[in-house]
């Protein structure tokens, strides 16, 4: 006898349901497992974002009310950025393993240089940014590292006249990157407060300091936890639905960039000034950084840095030497040997050709007199080929060697 309908219709249902019940677990395991999954990875985020700013961001800096951040003096950071590659500072907060009195010792020229981390020598040790192998180029020199990661032109001003105007010497080097001018529109950098300038009364005045320092989980939450969070698709959810409702949401600076450079003026005529009651000597450096170079078939166009034309004319009007790093490296560099000097930053490679550049330079404008003995710089660039030919030199052997196999 067949079975009633209405029984094959229960059972068909029944099956309907364990199926569409097995699939709902099935999609919850999923589902689950995708939240742990990307839980999971959203930790890691946060922690290698932690351990990275830590290593190599502002992790050798302290909270400073006027500059936003400084270096801890009297500090050691061994193998900061990575085995061999120490950062050491002395009790003035300079990068250097020596201490420097105000007067400068007789028969030698102090400079100073002043700038962010392309000065610093962000990514080499001690011995190789580019301030001191000046120093070792040319042995008449005393050079003061008075530069500092993530500086834009007003920290790097700020910091030079209230810890390096003090210090006698003969040369202030001003350098830059593209990017410093932009930082002085930015009321934080990496989630860290900074100084914004002003012109109050005709004089250049931080007009938010004294900053207001972060806690710890203050600052780990904007900076680390706000950007780590982007690999979560819930976060993402929310910042579609955002944009969709806010299309207008942007970064508002607090003053514009007309407005920025006119600062910069004030700021090079004070610098100016303060360099000529020293005695001292004002030169602007412009740094090349990679951004600054396009592709291989345009590399040797001309240099179209609106910034950079800007801030060469201010210095031509009131005579302070301008060293145009950018356009050396053009004319001088083919597009794979500029590649070859940057690690990020300036690797040792790039280090050593920018102080190259720059003593050149600084002797061709007269900034500084040819040294008494040449024999001495002659001595250091010798060296200095040497040891970019030595991987070369090494190469030879080896490939004599792999001739000598395939003769045979």
């Amino acid at each position: 006898m067949a079975p009633a309908p209405e029984t094959k219709r229960s059972r068909v249902r029944s099956a309907a349901v364990l199926v569409a019940g097995n699939l709902a677990v099935l999609v919850a395991v999923v589902i689950v497992a995708e939240g742990v999954s990307s839980t999971l990875l959203f930790s890691k985020a946060i922690w290698d974002r932690a351990v990275l700013a830590r290593r190599e961001g502002l992790g050798h800096t302290q909270f400073d009310p006027l500059l936003g951040w400084s270096a801890i003096p009297n500090s050691t950071f061994v193998d900061l950025y990575g085995p061999g590659r120490t950062l050491t500072t002395n009790s003035q907060g300079f990068r250097a393993r020596e201490e420097y009195a105000r007067e400068v010792t007789e028969g030698r020229l102090r400079v100073i240089c002043s700038g962010d981390s392309y000065t610093l020598g962000h990514g080499v040790g001690d011995d190789q940014p580019w301030c001191h192998v000046l120093q070792l180029l040319d042995p008449r020199l005393q050079t003061v590292n008075m530069g500092q990661a993530g500086y834009g032109f007003d920290q790097a001003y700020l910091w030079y006249t209230r810890d390096g105007a003090d210090l006698d010497h003969d040369v202030q080097l001003l350098s830059y990157i593209q990017t410093d001018f932009e930082r002085m529109r930015w009321p934080t950098f990496q989630s860290h407060p900074k100084p914004v300038l002003g012109l109050l009364e005709g004089r250049l005045q931080a007009v938010n300091t004294p900053l207001q320092e972060l806690s710890w989980i203050r600052w780990f939450a904007s900076r680390v936890v706000s950007r780590s969070h982007r690999g979560l698709q819930s976060a993402e959810l929310v910042r579609t639905a955002r944009r969709a409702l806010d299309s207008s949401a942007e970064a508002d600076y607090p003053i514009g960039e007309r407005a920025t450079f006119a600062l910069f003026e004030a700021m090079l005529d004070d610098l100016q000034e303060r360099n000529r009651i020293k005695n001292s000597q004002l030169v602007v450096v412009a740094l090349p950084a990679l951004t600054n170079f396009a592709r291989p078939d345009d590399y040797r166009g001309t240099v179209t840095d609106t910034i950079t034309e800007a801030i060469a004319q201010a210095c031509q009007v009131r005579g302070i030497p301008f060293l145009n790093l950018i356009q050396e490296f053009r004319r001088r560099l083919t597009f794979e040997q500029n590649e070859a000097l940057y690690d990020g930053h300036y690797n040792v490679a790039g280090n050593r050709f920018v102080a190259e550049l720059i003593h050149e330079l600084l002797l061709e404008r007269g900034v500084l007199d040819p040294p008494a003995s040449p024999e001495v710089v002659l001595e250091y660039a010798v060296h200095s080929r040497r040891q970019r030919a030595r991987p070369i030199a090494r190469a030879i052997p080896a490939a004599l060697s792999g001739l000598r196999a395939l003769i045979d």
